[in-house]
């Protein structure tokens, strides 16, 4: 995990997290932009959370990787509609529209794959580990 150090005397907030005056945070998350004061210990290694990032177009089933038991689902609609479904052709299908996300938590292994019915649209996925 990155860690990340004031070199300031005052409290910086940095990607949301406040890191107090001369001291370091280590946080989950890589930060893009930092504030001035703050600098990135590169010598901690960095753990990719995102297990996948799709961007759907067209009817298709997109696989959910099985390489961990706690994982978010999140499904952004930038375009047009889609209808998802869990798992199964036959399961209750979900409308989403443009500018509608949705998101999905998995405590344990719950969704398979994700299946897309659209007719016109953009939807991205994304499964990050949680």
């Amino acid at each position: 995990m990155p860690k990340y150090t004031n070199t300031t005397s005052q409290d910086i907030s940095a990607g949301g997290h406040l890191v107090p005056a001369k001291e370091s945070i280590t946080i989950a998350e890589y930060i893009q932009s930092l504030p001035a004061g703050i600098t990135e210990n590169t010598t901690v290694g960095y753990i990719d959370p995102i297990l996948l990032s799709q961007k759907v177009t067209s009817t298709s089933t997109v696989t959910v990787p099985a390489t961990t038991s706690a994982y978010e689902v999140k499904l952004i609609c930038s375009a047009g509609d889609a209808t998802i479904k869990f798992n199964s052709a036959s399961a209750t299908g979900k409308l989403i529209v443009a500018g509608e996300t949705y998101s999905y938590r998995c405590f344990t292994r719950v969704i398979d794959d994700v299946r897309f019915t659209i007719s016109s649209g953009t939807v991205y996925m994304t499964v990050s580990k949680i």
